[in-house]
């Protein structure tokens, strides 16, 4: 009998957006959870003429589109038999990662996310920062 693969949960970066707008759309069977620090730093890309700020423009176009409820409540699947997105908003940064880098960053609250993420998923679903 095959054996099924577990799930993963995918947690993005601002640059994997900035570089696939359709990037979530790559994930299949898999979740995907943006940070709101990644859709507050998209922001600040959507203004210019470069590929990266079309790529800013058209994910915000595709997020709005979404249900905005279901996206910070549990997620939106992305189809029959695939994952779902939703956009988490942190609680602050972790302890440990305050310890280990002290400032707040962008950066530092996205892998503050992942952290997170990961504790509460304990050994249940593998957690994957891209």
């Amino acid at each position: 009998m095959a054996q099924r693969k577990t799930a993963k949960v995918f947690i993005l970066d601002t640059n994997v957006i900035l570089h696939d707008a359709t990037c979530i759309n790559q994930f299949q069977e898999h979740d995907v959870i943006i940070p709101l620090t990644v859709i507050e730093e998209l922001d600040f890309f959507k203004r210019g003429s470069q590929v990266i700020n079309l790529n800013a423009r058209e994910f915000a176009r595709m997020l709005d589109a979404m249900d905005s409820i279901a996206l910070f409540n549990g997620g939106v699947p992305l189809g029959k038999g695939r994952g779902k997105v939703r956009i988490l908003i942190p609680r602050g940064i972790n302890d440990e990662i305050k310890f280990l880098f002290k400032e707040d960053t962008p950066d530092h609250r996205i892998l503050s996310v992942a952290s997170e993420v990961n504790k509460k998923n304990g050994k249940k679903r593998p957690v994957v920062l891209i």
